[in-house]
């Protein structure tokens, strides 16, 4: 992950602050939780539309490649122009499953 976490910036892990909306593109990308020993997959999604959060930074680069491989970097932005008035605001996640 790379980015402001949207829990800081008035929404939640699993949801985007009033006033932005999720990008309509997501990345994916496998967690292992130590509590319980298992993998998950997560989806990452942009969270635009406002100004840019500035809080709680997050900048995990394991895995992570440079840009010319965007579907292997995690420092790509998902909000386009989409017609927003401002672009990214913060990152949250979903958890989609369990890995097997």
């Amino acid at each position: 992950m790379d980015g402001w976490l949207c829990g800081c910036c008035g929404g939640s892990t699993n949801a985007c602050p009033p006033g932005s909306k999720a990008a309509p593109i997501t990345w994916t990308g496998t967690c292992l939780n130590p509590a319980d020993g298992k993998s998950y997959v997560v989806a990452y999604h942009d969270c635009c539309g406002a100004f840019p959060c500035q809080r709680c930074y997050c900048n995990t680069n394991e895995g992570d490649t440079a840009r010319y491989h965007p579907q292997r970097s995690n420092s790509v932005l998902w909000c386009g122009n989409g017609g927003a008035p401002f672009g990214y605001h913060c990152t949250m996640s979903r958890i989609l499953s369990v890995a097997e």
